[in-house]
């Protein structure tokens, strides 16, 4: 239904008549993974970083940067990059998993344990101690539940 164009080394995006529904401004755009996505990510040509941007408005829709990011699933998330941790937020810009895991292939596999526990989101405390569980040159130590009292330090 829409065809991506690069024209004077910027990209765009047209309908089937060829009218421009992203005009051609975009050092780079992230290919969709399922049709029908309202939500791209654009890269900026002035910061290298990649932003959403809602296809149906041609603007900008989450005010944030990233050094990477991957395509929209069908629920909605995108897993995210800053300073080489990785993290996944929803179309509305919203924190799904905080930017604390060191692998995509961890950030997946927390995005399939909050579907499995039917939760929306994970909290920095339970992301920090997936990413330590899930991790395996990090999993030489089990984590309790408490910390004994001897063992703070005031």
């Amino acid at each position: 239904n829409r065809a991506y164009v690069k024209n004077n080394g910027f990209w765009g995006i047209v309908d089937k008549s060829g009218k421009y529904i992203v005009k051609n401004r975009w050092k780079n755009i992230l290919y969709e993974t399922f049709s029908g996505t309202d939500h791209l990510w654009v890269q900026s040509p002035s910061t290298d970083k990649w932003q959403c941007l809602q296809v149906s408005t041609d603007q900008i829709c989450i005010n944030d940067e990233f050094d990477g990011a991957g395509a929209f699933d069908s629920s909605g998330r995108a897993l995210v990059m800053k300073d080489k941790l990785i993290g996944a937020i929803d179309t509305e810009g919203n924190t799904i998993l905080p930017i604390r895991f060191n692998s995509t292939k961890i950030a997946n596999a927390a995005l399939n344990f909050i579907d499995q526990i039917k939760q929306k989101s994970m909290s920095e405390f339970d992301a920090y101690r997936f990413n330590i569980y899930n991790n395996d040159e990090r999993h030489k130590h089990h984590l309790h539940q408490t910390i004994a009292d001897n063992m703070w330090d005031f």
